[in-house]
């Protein structure tokens, strides 16, 4: 892996570990950024994350908090907790689409919950506009997270865990 997964490592089994859990904003098969073909996610441009490769026309919200979007298109999705967890989700090259096979389910910075529809899009539509059609999920780094932790498998979005973040363990003073 490169420096800039140096968090982000792939373990078997996420249900055992603690930590905080991010559900899956998106349903699909999860692979690794560093076999993605845009070489700007191989090299981490885009954060600690994976890829998803969609089984499902849906993004709902990872987590309860506020979903910030800057477009139309659905290029970049942002999931913000209360706590300050940052969660991206992106279309790369999204703006290409012009909109179409987006269905947005709330306005632009919305109040969600968890498991709340956000996005609906139609695969149809997309599958002619992009040669690889898939998400880049990311999790925006900060000081007090020790691994963020994630496996290739397939997720259901809204109720599988995607990432689980360690944090680090407070220092005596």
């Amino acid at each position: 892996m490169s420096a800039q997964f140096q968090k982000l490592q792939h373990q078997h089994n996420l249900e055992r570990a603690f930590g905080i859990k991010v559900i899956s904003p998106v349903s699909g098969q999860i692979r690794a950024l560093t076999e993605h073909p845009d070489a700007l996610a191989r090299a981490g441009y885009f954060g600690e994350g994976v890829e998803v490769i969609p089984d499902q026309p849906v993004i709902v919200a990872p987590f309860d908090g506020r979903c910030i979007r800057t477009d139309h298109c659905g290029g970049l999705i942002s999931f913000v907790h209360q706590n300050g967890l940052k969660v991206d989700v992106r279309f790369p090259q999204s703006e290409d689409s012009n909109g179409q096979g987006f269905q947005w389910q709330v306005p632009a910075n919305a109040l969600v919950r968890q498991g709340q529809a956000i996005l609906h899009f139609d695969p149809h539509v997309l599958s002619k506009l992009y040669e690889h059609f898939s998400y880049i999920v990311t999790v925006h780094d900060h000081p007090k997270f020790n691994r963020i932790l994630s496996r290739g498998h397939f997720v259901q979005g809204g109720s599988d865990v995607l990432f689980l973040i360690e944090i680090k363990e407070s220092q005596a003073v």
